[in-house]
């Protein structure tokens, strides 16, 4: 399952930083899951979440965040995105890796998102 880091409108999740993280997901989903848009809930809890549109992550309502040097990858080709990252602020990439689907667009989805900075 997807790690997620899901804030709220209004009152996201600040100043996160992820060194040296490497996840492997199971990967076998279609480029057509790339689109899904998770409802919004109170839970915060991946279990209530449901289905995501990427293989690593999926961040939404987060503000300053970090990955340095971090690899994420799947065990069977995946066409979605490694991350998704949804009403986020400041968001930057230093040193990643990150492994492409063969239908997949873009190894990391924004939305609604300001302030990137990549280095992948």
């Amino acid at each position: 399952m997807p790690s997620v880091i899901w804030g709220k409108p209004g009152t996201p999740i600040e100043n996160i930083e992820f060194k040296n993280v490497k996840i492997t997901a199971k990967g076998g989903h279609s480029d057509s899951e790339a689109s899904l848009a998770p409802a919004e809930n109170n839970e915060r809890f991946p279990r209530h979440v449901g289905a995501i549109p990427s293989y690593a992550w999926y961040l939404r309502h987060v503000k300053n965040v970090r990955f340095v040097d971090c690899q994420f990858g799947f065990e069977k080709n995946d066409d979605r995105p490694a991350l998704v990252v949804d009403d986020v602020v400041n968001v930057a990439f230093e040193q990643c890796n990150f492994q492409k689907g063969n239908n997949c667009i873009s190894r990391v989805g924004f939305r609604n998102t300001t302030g990137i900075s990549r280095d992948f």
